[in-house]
């Protein structure tokens, strides 16, 4: 949450905004590997837990850092996991 609040600070044209942490791999602990957090802001509404979304990958971790493949079927996934929570949203 702080990070999407960060945002509306930061930019203060913005009325929404959206944030995204977690692991991608390679690397990660294999208990928290795909594991992401999203959050929701939204300037002027107070924050709820309905703002705050975890979610699981079901993509392979990238098998190193010069997985190129791995890494861009992973931040894919993401991307449209967060497009999703975002849209569901507003």
């Amino acid at each position: 949450m702080a990070l999407a609040e960060a945002v509306l600070t930061q930019t203060p044209e913005a009325t929404i905004s959206a944030a995204i942490t977690g692991h991608l791999g390679p690397g990660a602990p294999p208990s928290q590997d795909g594991q992401l957090f999203f959050a929701v802001v939204r300037r002027g509404v107070s924050c709820s837990p309905a703002n705050v979304q975890k979610c699981q990958l079901t993509s392979l971790s990238p098998v190193n850092l010069e997985d190129l493949q791995g890494r861009g079927v992973r931040q894919s996934e993401a991307t449209q996991a967060l497009l999703q929570f975002l849209e569901a949203q507003v």
